[in-house]
């Protein structure tokens, strides 16, 4: 999991841990490193210090799964090497698109998008010898909802909020929070408290 230390990244190592994945490593920034083992990885990769996709026993022994929490288009460029190919079942799945900033002055950047949404996953089809790509926005069925709930009700998944939070329902609490968001470096949920 690339990012794997904020609120999306612990919800889905959550879901792996649930799915018995056999080996989950994270990339995470050093202060986040005990958590995560709290939350069962088995390697913990500091980015500041090494580069996941150079990591000899992961050339060696190739992921299955690759889930991209931050990075965008640079991750999915560097996956191969430690991902496996289309045709033996290896899948990079994005929750983020490859800017977290969009600038839509125009209609031009739109294209952009939908080429990273809808032809990325369709030309990995044709090239199996890549691994399979899954963009931002995943179909859901009813059946993964009702299993998502079925998780939560049975206390198999935590949410963690990020250790600043709750934020207050102001002006600058709100900014604060976007620009948390915007920055990719949040520790968990962001959340903002409404009193009533």
């Amino acid at each position: 999991i690339i990012g794997g230390g904020g609120g999306i990244g612990l919800f889905i190592l959550q879901f792996v841990r649930n799915a018995a994945a056999s080996f989950v490593a994270n990339t995470s920034s050093y202060w986040k490193q005990e958590q995560l083992k709290d939350f069962g990885v088995d390697r913990v990769i500091d980015p500041g210090t090494e580069n996941w996709w150079e990591i000899p026993e992961f050339q060696k022994n190739k992921f299955d799964k690759i889930f991209d929490c931050g990075e965008g288009y640079s991750a999915w460029k560097k996956c191969g090497k430690v991902l496996k190919s289309g045709w033996k079942g290896g899948l990079f799945v994005s929750v983020t698109l490859d800017d977290n900033e969009v600038h839509m002055h125009n209609v031009f950047p739109m294209f952009g998008i939908l080429g990273q949404i809808l032809l990325r996953p369709m030309w990995t089809w044709f090239l199996p010898m890549k691994p399979r790509y899954r963009g931002p926005f995943l179909t859901r069925t009813r059946a993964d909802l009702e299993e998502v709930l079925d998780l939560c009700n049975e206390n198999a998944i935590k949410v963690v909020m990020d250790p600043a939070d709750p934020l207050p329902f102001t002006t600058e609490g709100v900014c604060t929070a976007f620009a948390k968001m915007g920055s990719r470096h949040a520790h968990g949920k962001i959340v903002i408290k409404i009193d009533t």
